[in-house]
């Protein structure tokens, strides 16, 4: 799991969410604030584009839930991938205008 680019300049850019699956699986992805605080969220179902096996790639580009551009700062990024097992991944991400 990784992103590119990071840190990214919001709104004027997207960072790409990348990570690799061995099947399909829903995956969940939660940005957070680093005061724990829900921004984004995207659910993909097995099978859908984000959720499928190979490699996945989801845009964000600095929005919250209510697409006003985020602050400059760090942000948590939560992948939960449930298939036979639930496993959840996290990585931060860097946003800088």
């Amino acid at each position: 799991v990784y992103n590119r680019p990071n840190p990214f300049s919001a709104p004027d850019e997207k960072t790409e969410i990348i990570y690799t699956l061995d099947r399909d699986a829903d995956v969940k992805i939660e940005i957070y604030t680093l005061l724990g605080n829900l921004v984004k969220k995207f659910s993909f179902s097995s099978g859908e584009v984000g959720a499928r096996k190979g490699e996945n790639i989801v845009e964000w580009d600095g929005r919250n839930g209510d697409t006003r551009v985020v602050a400059n700062g760090a942000y948590i990024v939560l992948i939960t991938v449930e298939a036979s097992i639930k496993e959840t991944v996290i990585r931060k991400i860097g946003v800088l205008k």
